[in-house]
Formats: C-alpha cells, structure tokens, sequence
C-alpha cells in the first residue's frame, strides 16, 4: 500500500512539474498560452462531407502550434494524409510525442511532431495547414502563409480568421464563438 502511495506522489509530483512548466514556458518565452482545440471543431471537420474532398490520399498536413496534438492525430487517424505539427513549447512537445507513440499504427505510421519556431518553418511542402492559433499570431503569419504557400494550398482555421483573406468556406456559430471554422484556398 505504500508504495502505491509512492507511485501515486510521484505521478502527481511529476504532473504538477509538467504543468508548472507549461504555463511558465507558455507565458515567458512564448507568451502565449496552450490551448488545445475544441473536440466540437475537430469533429465537425472529420464529420463534415466538405473536408473530405480536401483531406485526399497523400496530402501533406502541417498542423501549427500543434500542442498536445489533438487535432492532429484526429485528423490522420481519419483522414489519409501524411501529417506533421510543429511544437516550440517542450512541455507540450513531449506529451505530443508520448500521445503519438501511445495513438495507435496509422497515426504513428503517418505523424510526425518536430520541435520549432513554425515562423521558421518552409511551408511549402503543405497542401493542408491547421491552425488554432491567438488572432494576434494569425495575423503575423498570414503574410508567411501568403508567400510561401502553394497554390491550391487549403488553410483551416479553427476559431480566429485572416483579416486580409477571403475564407471559402465558413462554419459560423456567432462572432466571438470558439466554434467557428474558416476554410482558405491559396
């Protein structure tokens, strides 16, 4: 009995640890906080007939600001894409790459989880990019995504939407909603 108390102290130690981490790491050197997509978006993308015809065999998938990969993996475990989501928070990269190992064949077969800056990242290999990410973040990298992009290049918006861009296909639940979906074509 004591050592399950041990075991049960020290799960509890290390997940304090970890989320400790996470927040000081988030709000100092990235200043931006973690946020994990909503489970009602990521299932409306996989449920939605729409994305099916934009999630086609051999696809490239960036997913970035990936967090703990829960779009991510969602959407390869569905979809037949060759996925890959960028992380710069460690904290967060790690339970990735755990959750990824842990997700079964498919998603371990067709994910991968790199550390980086995706404002350093080419992202021209992509014909899918998945963001969740503050307005403030999506309105710096809508210039990246403009130039670097190719054409025929889908952008998946959960929540904040470019300001310069024409989504071209829109789920809207109300302004402000963490709910919306805004879908772009380079």
């Amino acid at each position: 009995m004591q050592i399950l108390y041990i075991i049960f102290m020290l799960i509890l130690f290390g997940a304090t640890v970890f989320i400790l981490f996470d927040i000081i790491f988030s709000m100092i050197m990235i200043r931006v906080p973690s946020l994990s997509s909503n489970k009602f978006v990521i299932k409306k993308i996989i449920d939605d007939p729409y994305f099916k015809d934009i999630f086609v065999q051999g696809k490239v998938l960036y997913d970035l600001g990936c967090g703990r990969g829960m779009a991510l993996f969602a959407l390869t475990k569905k979809f037949p894409v060759k996925s890959t989501g960028f992380e710069i928070n460690p904290a967060v990269l790690l339970y990735a790459k755990v959750k990824r190992l842990i997700s079964g064949s498919k998603v371990r077969k067709n994910s991968k989880i790199k550390f980086g800056n995706f404002f350093k990242t080419d992202l021209s290999k992509a014909d899918i990019i998945y963001l969740y990410l503050f307005p403030e973040i999506v309105e710096k990298l809508e210039e990246k995504i403009k130039k670097e992009c190719k054409t025929g290049t889908y952008i998946i918006c959960n929540t904040f939407c470019f300001q310069n861009m024409e989504p071209i296909w829109t789920y809207f639940i109300a302004k402000g909603s963490l709910k919306n979906i805004y879908v772009y074509r380079i």
